[in-house]
C-alpha cells in the first residue's frame, strides 16, 4: 500500500494522464480536419496532417521515455559511485580476481604472470625476458587521482624502462607501468623435439618448455585492454624470438622472426579477436 504522503505516483495518476494525452490528441485530429481538406483526390489531407501529427507526438513521446531512463541509471550510477567511494574499472575487477584466485585455486592451478626467462640451459644466466604485457591501468596507483604519481610509482617507473628491473612483477599493468597479464598455464612435462624450416632442405631442431595459457579478461563496454607482446635483453646478450603458428605436433611455422641483443627492447601490439560462437560458426 502506498502512504498518503508519498510522491510516487498511483495507477489513477497514471490514467489521468494517459486520458488527457488521449484528449489532447483527439482535439488536435478535429481542429486539423476543420481546417485541411478531406478528399481522396485532395493533397494535403486532413488525415495526412493527423498521421504526421500522431507520428511526431510517438517520437516525442519515445524521446521523453529515453531521457527518463537516462535520468534514473545517472542517479543509479552516482548512488552507486558515492557508496563505493569512486568508479569501478576493470582493473579494479581484475585486482578482485587476482586476489581470490589466490584462495580458490592450488598453488600448482593458481594464475601466474605471463613472463618468461630465456636461458640456454638451467646452468647459464637468463639472456633476457619475453611476456605478454597489458597498459597501465586507467585509476592511478599510489592514490594519483589527478593522473600523476608520486614518488613510488616514479621510481618503479624509471627503473623499469632503465632495465634494472628484471623481476616479472606486476600483473596487468596496475602499478604505474605496463607490466605482464595473469594467465592459467598448461605445461609440457616432456616435450618433444620441434622444427621449423629455413629454406626447402634446411631444418632447425629446438627444445624447451610448452606452455598453453588461458587468460580470464575482465572488460567494461568501449574499454578493451591492450596488450603487447614484449622481449628484452640484457647487455652482452642475444636471443631470436619467432612468431608464427603450430601447424603440426612437432613442426612449428615461423612468419616473423627479430633477433634482440645488448639490452634492446621491442614491443609489438596485439590485436585481438573474439572466438565465434557455435551459431556464428554454423552461419
Amino acid at each position: 500500500e502506498v502512504s498518503a504522503g508519498t510522491t510516487l505516483m498511483q495507477a489513477a495518476d497514471m490514467n489521468r494522464l494517459l486520458c488527457e494525452e488521449m484528449r489532447g490528441l483527439t482535439e488536435r485530429r478535429d481542429v486539423l480536419l476543420q481546417l485541411l481538406p478531406s478528399g481522396r483526390n485532395e493533397m494535403g489531407t486532413g488525415y495526412e496532417a493527423i498521421l504526421a501529427a500522431t507520428l511526431k507526438h510517438c517520437a516525442e513521446v519515445s524521446n521523453q521515455f529515453v531521457e527518463a531512463i537516462a535520468y534514473i541509471e545517472g542517479m543509479l550510477r552516482k548512488q552507486l559511485s558515492a557508496a563505493v567511494g569512486r568508479e569501478v574499472t576493470a582493473a579494479d575487477l581484475l585486482e578482485y580476481m587476482k586476489f581470490h584466485g589466490k584462495m580458490l585455486f592450488h598453488e600448482a592451478y593458481a594464475p601466474e604472470p605471463l613472463c618468461f626467462h630465456v636461458r640456454r640451459s638451467l646452468s647459464h644466466s637468463p639472456e633476457g625476458i619475453v611476456s605478454i604485457e597489458q597498459q597501465a591501468c586507467a585509476v592511478p596507483a599510489f592514490g594519483c587521482n589527478d593522473g600523476s604519481c608520486d614518488d613510488i610509482g616514479k621510481m618503479m617507473a624509471l627503473r623499469s624502462f632503465a632495465g634494472e628491473d628484471w623481476s616479472c612483477v606486476g600483473g596487468g599493468g596496475c602499478m604505474g607501468v605496463p607490466g605482464p597479464i595473469t594467465t592459467h598455464a598448461s605445461r609440457c612435462r616432456q616435450p618433444k623435439p620441434m622444427k621449423f624450416p629455413l629454406s626447402a632442405s634446411t631444418t632447425v631442431t629446438f627444445h624447451g618448455d610448452r606452455y598453453v595459457h588461458a587468460w580470464l579478461s575482465p572488460q567494461f563496454s568501449g574499454l578493451g585492454p591492450k596488450l603487447s607482446l614484449v622481449a628484452r635483453t640484457r647487455q652482452f646478450s642475444s636471443m631470436i624470438v619467432l612468431i608464427g603458428r603450430i601447424v603440426s605436433a612437432q613442426t612449428f611455422e615461423p612468419k616473423h622472426a627479430v633477433i634482440v641483443q645488448n639490452k634492446d627492447e621491442f614491443l609489438i601490439p596485439l590485436e585481438l579477436s573474439t572466438i565465434p560462437s557455435p551459431k556464428e560458426f554454423r552461419d
